[in-house]
């Protein structure tokens, strides 16, 4: 019954409960690798885990958190055009500049 909102200008995943009250805020990674960005969330899905994937545009890579914001790893693969998770639990990762979409099977 949670909200998940991706808040580019804010830098920051904003879950909310069904009744409004602020869950918790993702502002990236507390140690990121050195050479990343500043994290900008761009969309977001939830895999069958309630695990939120997290399209980071500027680092052009995806963030995996738990249910509860707390950073679990990082997909390292190309993904600026558009984020989704198929009926088979696959990361389907888009490429904006290319077209192509790539299928990443990323649950164990």
């Amino acid at each position: 019954g949670d909200i998940c909102a991706a808040d580019y200008a804010g830098k920051a995943v904003v879950v909310v409960n069904a009744s409004g009250e602020l869950r918790f805020k993702y502002q990236g990674n507390l140690n990121p690798k050195p050479h990343y960005k500043s994290f900008q969330p761009f969309q977001i899905a939830k895999d069958v885990n309630q695990q939120i994937l997290i399209n980071d545009f500027p680092n052009n890579i995806v963030h995996v958190i738990d249910r509860d914001g707390k950073f679990l790893c990082y997909i390292e693969y190309p993904c600026t055009g558009g984020l989704s998770i198929d009926p088979e639990h696959n990361l389907l990762a888009g490429n904006h500049k290319s077209g192509e979409i790539r299928i990443i099977r990323y649950l164990q």
